[in-house]
């Protein structure tokens, strides 16, 4: 009830339909803390994050899912520069892979502190932070326009600028 996220979005988070994540002390908001570690979660999208509503300082729980992929069309950090977010994945099987690619888009690193992926060639699990963007992939992600609406459609990218005045 205290984010407004659309039915759909919650349909992708395991049909997870209220999240109270708020802490307060006293009338101050000091965190948003999302737990949503031990389900089945195959991939997460950081964008709903934001589509949210989410503001700093969050902290995201994704610990012992089933992730294979964690996605971001957006440009994550619209927030300002000094915010406090982290989002943890340990005992998860995140594929080192295109898909991850983005993570090297700004600093997105930073985010995430504890992030390992499985590397196709080598079946080993490994520190993003030792992997350079071309180990990942050959070619450079990008991230959609600010002004457009990004998502993904049977395996393609969909950006829509209609009407965005670009």
């Amino acid at each position: 009830d205290n984010i407004n996220m659309p039915l759909a979005v919650a349909k992708d988070l395991n049909y997870i339909i209220k999240l109270q994540p708020q802490k307060y002390e006293g009338n101050e908001l000091i965190l948003t803390a999302i737990n949503l570690s031990g389900n089945r979660l195959s991939e997460f999208n950081m964008d709903w994050v934001f589509e949210a509503g989410v503001k700093c300082p969050f902290e995201i729980s994704l610990e012992h899912n089933s992730i294979k992929n964690v996605y971001a069309l957006s440009n994550l950090l619209k927030t300002s520069a000094d915010c406090e977010r982290n989002v943890t994945v340990t005992g998860n099987l995140i594929e080192c892979d295109c898909k991850l690619a983005w993570i090297y888009n700004g600093n997105f690193r930073t985010f995430f502190s504890d992030l390992k992926c499985t590397r196709k060639s080598t079946e080993l699990l490994t520190d993003i932070a030792q992997l350079e963007r071309n180990d990942l992939c050959a070619w450079q992600p990008v991230l959609c326009p600010s002004k457009c609406a990004c998502h993904t459609q049977s395996g393609f990218l969909i950006i829509n600028c209609n009407g965005r005045e670009l």
